[in-house]
């Protein structure tokens, strides 16, 4: 039997990351580099980084009141 290439990269006691976290995560950095190359012809960096995260706080707040209710679903889960 071939072992898992996955599997075997981890150490004794590690497990596969949590499913939900994985795609958090691999839609982060989709949204980073997406961030990043629009920003390329930007004008003043700093101030345009400022209201960016400024325009976040809506989505921020949403997501900080659900995120540990879909967190706390899906360690039950397991």
């Amino acid at each position: 039997m071939t072992p898992d290439p996955i599997r075997s990269t981890h150490g004794p006691g590690l497990h596969d990351p949590p499913l939900v976290g994985a795609r958090i995560m691999i839609g982060a950095r989709i949204a980073w580099g997406v961030y990043s190359t629009r920003g390329k012809g930007a004008g003043d960096p700093i101030r345009v980084t400022a209201g960016n995260f400024l325009l976040t706080l809506p989505m921020a707040a949403v997501l900080g009141g659900i995120g540990p209710v879909i967190l706390e679903r899906q360690r039950r889960r397991h």
